[in-house]
């Protein structure tokens, strides 16, 4: 049966495994991967310019939810933050944005809200919280809300796909 991988590609001690699509395993055609690394990068970006909008000259608090440890795309999207994050401090100053927790979690909203619920005492005053995916990022905005968070005026939410939820989430194109 042909096989394509789609999202996620070999890592590469798997790419030394495995070989090049075609090679070794004549029906891996091989991967289509988005630029998760570009994607976390302009989450970060929307997220902090907004807030930064919002918050004016104070520095930024930032929530990082990043999927698991193990896979690329979620590694690939942090290092995308983590990019964002340098280029506003270089803009702004090493001040202007300091993440104040992060955490790898298992891409769910049940995840996402669990984490950010627990976290919420003891990081007061988020500004933004970046999500490795939309479900993570309906799961803190759950939390948020709990919180007494007013997403879009005291907070900003991004997250990663073209999920479908609630109505005060973030996608791709637009935030909180």
């Amino acid at each position: 049966m042909p096989l394509i991988l789609l999202s996620n590609d070999l890592d590469p001690a798997d790419w030394a495994a495995y070989g090049e699509p075609r090679t070794k395993y004549r029906h891996w055609l091989g991967s289509i991967v988005p630029d998760h690394e570009g994607g976390g990068y302009e989450i970060a970006e929307m997220i902090l310019s907004e807030a930064k909008r919002l918050k004016g000259a104070r520095p930024l608090r930032l929530m990082a939810l990043a999927g698991d440890a193990e896979t690329p795309a979620s590694n690939d999207r942090v290092h995308g933050l983590a990019r964002a994050i340098g280029v506003f401090q270089q803009l702004l100053g090493k001040p202007a944005v300091e993440q104040v927790c992060f955490e790898h979690l298992d891409w769910t909203d049940t995840g996402g809200y669990a984490w950010t619920r627990a976290m919420l005492p003891t990081a007061p005053r988020i500004d933004a919280v970046w999500a490795a995916n939309d479900p993570m990022a309906f799961g803190a905005l759950r939390a948020l809300h709990e919180a007494g968070y007013q997403p879009g005026k005291d907070v900003v939410v991004g997250g990663l796909n073209w999920s479908q939820g609630p109505s005060t989430a973030c996608w791709a194109a637009r935030c909180c």
